[in-house]
């Protein structure tokens, strides 16, 4: 059997400096406000007044993206950015928030078609990563299950007349055996339901507007 090694040292290095990089902005709470704003409506924002000539009656539309496994655990996400025009359909008299929030609905509830084609796209790719590392993670659960050592009681066991040691070193045995096949199994299982990977609906998380 053919034996290589994988260099990872530079892939491992990456990951650290994005890790330290996410972490040297993260605050107090942001967790906790994160959750509760995945729960709830997109926010909408209004952009400074030196910044608004440069929307021209514009709106920014941040969206998530995500593939999510049988579960329904988040297993890979994406932010997609779009500009959009927000027809006006309501009253002159009807407050801009007002009109801007009816407009963002209504986007969010049938997105144009150049939008769905954007997040769908997005999604296609995430999903695709997102099932390759996953059917990947069960190939190896499956491997790794395949060479775990099993009960090793194969029926020839002869106990001592009057000493009790191997009897009890092979129900230690057995017991320790058992654990790791019945681990290996669980992993398998788990890797299972995790690869089992579909696309989720896109959410609308912020909306910027003049």
């Amino acid at each position: 059997m053919e034996m290589r090694t994988i260099d990872l040292r530079a892939a491992a290095v990456a990951e650290a400096e994005r890790i330290a990089a996410a972490r040297s902005i993260l605050r107090s709470g942001d967790e906790a406000a994160r959750e509760w704003l995945s729960v709830r409506r997109p926010w909408i924002a209004s952009v400074r007044a030196g910044r608004r000539s440069a929307l021209r009656g514009r709106a920014v539309m941040i969206w998530q993206v995500a593939a999510e496994d049988s579960c329904g655990a988040v297993a890979a996400a994406a932010i997609v950015a779009a500009v959009v025009e927000l027809a006006d359909e309501q009253s002159p008299r009807t407050s801009r928030r007002t009109r801007a929030k009816d407009a963002v609905a209504r986007i969010e509830r049938c997105p144009p078609t150049p939008i769905a084609d954007l997040l769908q796209e997005k999604t296609d790719r995430i999903v695709a990563a997102a099932r390759a590392f996953a059917e990947a993670r069960l190939v190896r659960a499956r491997e790794v299950a395949a060479c775990a050592p099993h009960r090793p009681d194969d029926g020839r066991f002869q106990p001592g007349l009057f000493d009790g040691r191997a009897e009890r070193a092979r129900r230690i045995a057995l017991t320790a055996g058992a654990a790791r096949e019945d681990a290996a199994n669980a992993r398998v299982v788990a890797a299972a339901a995790a690869a089992d990977i579909r696309p989720a609906r896109p959410a609308l998380l912020l909306v910027l507007t003049a």
